[in-house]
């Protein structure tokens, strides 16, 4: 009886998917063994992007020192480019260091590298660092900002607004933690580097010795980072991110009532992710999957192969369920583009859809000139006909023959002797007189 129940309600886990969630993210619920008390949670499987589980992801916060993530990210893009270098130094200024909240203790004047600000703004969430940074890398803080607004549309995140560069809260500064899983996600994926920072304990500036502000990163040896946040109207947020072996997942909890919970909570997202779900690979991006007939192209097939791995992530007990097929055009007409979308792959458990994934052309196939379109043709005639056509072949040789055998025949006759073309023509009605005399007789 608990057997079926249980089957019941993995059945159930599947229907209950969130369409409200990007086509990209499969996404839905579980039920889990454990009450979150945070206004808004996540958990996402960092390998393929699949959220796990969600609870109100689109609810609005002030995002609190959460901006900072983004102000991190624009740094290691400069730093990609070559803009500026993790030795290069930053001058302080009196603005920087007049920053209320959370600080690393700059001085103003002092020459600071940009790596130790770095440290300073991903380990203890220095609003100080985040202004001098602006000031030195990107001109000033409304530069900086703008840059960091372009990035949000860039990751169309449409559901977040920065108004700051430290997320000092503000009036129409808001984010979701739909939208921060997004971030975080992407974050790490270009800037995996950017995790050294964030998972050291400790760091000393000025002889003054600074703890980071994620306890988890002292609680489970796992965790390598990533960022907390705290407003009095939104409450106390953590992203937090671990890998173990080659598996790594992303929560974020916004909204806790206090630090203690958002730490509680995450931890229990992380470890329910680890311990309970299994991601399975079904094929890879560069898989030809199927090939498809071309007509009028110079090629006659098309490989197809999928716009993305065929990875996705559910629970241990319905590993065995999970299967794929394939949908494609029995032809396609010539010209066809590299990449082009021509059919789809759907995974299923047992006839529920979880995931489609485009199937493209991995090759461009032009259209025949006339004369090969042209022999194309008479070459599928001969493939499609070769035995009737063999036939025919033969029949035709058996009649030339026979042509030329009566041809060479008349001639015989009609250079032969005159007698003796009168005796065969004896000979001959004679036969055909006997053949007349049977006739009657019969």
């Amino acid at each position: 009886m608990l057997g079926q129940k249980l089957n019941l309600a993995l059945t159930c886990l599947f229907a209950l998917i969130l369409i409200s969630l990007p086509s990209n993210i499969f996404a839905y619920q579980y039920s889990y063994p454990f009450k979150l008390s945070s206004a808004s949670v996540l958990l996402m499987d960092a390998n393929n992007a699949q959220i796990v589980y969600s609870q109100n992801p689109y609810h609005r916060f002030q995002p609190a020192s959460l901006t900072k993530v983004m102000t991190l990210f624009l740094i290691f893009d400069a730093l990609e480019q070559g803009a500026v270098h993790l030795n290069d130094e930053v001058v302080i200024s009196k603005k920087a260091t007049q920053k209320e909240g959370s600080t690393m203790y700059l001085r103003e004047g002092e020459k600071v590298p940009l790596v130790e600000l770095v440290k300073g703004i991903a380990i203890v969430s220095g609003n100080d660092a985040c202004v001098a940074i602006a000031e030195g890398v990107f001109g000033d803080e409304q530069v900086l900002v703008g840059k960091m607004n372009q990035k949000l549309r860039d990751l169309n995140l449409q559901n977040s607004q920065f108004q700051t560069v430290d997320g000092w809260p503000v009036p129409d500064q808001y984010t979701t933690a739909y939208d921060m899983v997004m971030l975080v996600h992407a974050y790490i994926l270009e800037h995996p580097e950017a995790l050294q920072y964030h998972k050291l304990k400790e760091f000393t500036h000025s002889d003054i010795v600074l703890h980071n502000r994620n306890g988890l990163i002292f609680q489970d040896h796992s965790v390598d980072g990533l960022k907390t946040g705290h407003v009095e109207e939104a409450g106390y947020h953590l992203i937090a991110t671990a890998k173990r072996e080659n598996r790594r997942y992303i929560a974020v909890i916004m909204g806790a009532d206090e630090i203690e919970t958002r730490e509680k909570e995450a931890i229990q997202l992380l470890n329910f992710g680890f311990n309970n779900f299994i991601t399975l690979r079904l094929f890879n991006k560069d898989d030809i999957l199927s090939n498809v007939s071309v007509l009028k192209g110079t090629k006659g097939e098309v490989g197809l192969r999928p716009s993305e791995d065929g990875v996705i992530t559910i629970p241990i007990s319905l590993k065995e369920f999970i299967s794929y097929e394939l949908e494609t055009p029995n032809q396609q007409e010539a010209p066809i583009e590299m990449d082009q979308k021509l059919g789809q792959v759907k995974i299923s458990y047992r006839k529920e859809i979880l995931k489609k994934i485009p199937l493209v052309a991995n090759e461009d196939i032009q259209q025949a000139s006339t004369k090969m379109l042209v022999m194309e043709s008479v070459k599928s005639v001969v493939v499609r006909h070769k035995y009737m056509l063999f036939v025919i072949f033969i029949l035709l040789c058996v009649f030339g023959m026979l042509y030329l055998y009566i041809r060479r025949f008349r001639y015989r006759l009609k250079k032969a002797d005159p007698k003796q073309g009168q005796i065969v023509k004896q000979r001959l009605d004679k036969i055909l007189r006997s053949n007349e005399t049977s006739k009657t007789d019969s």
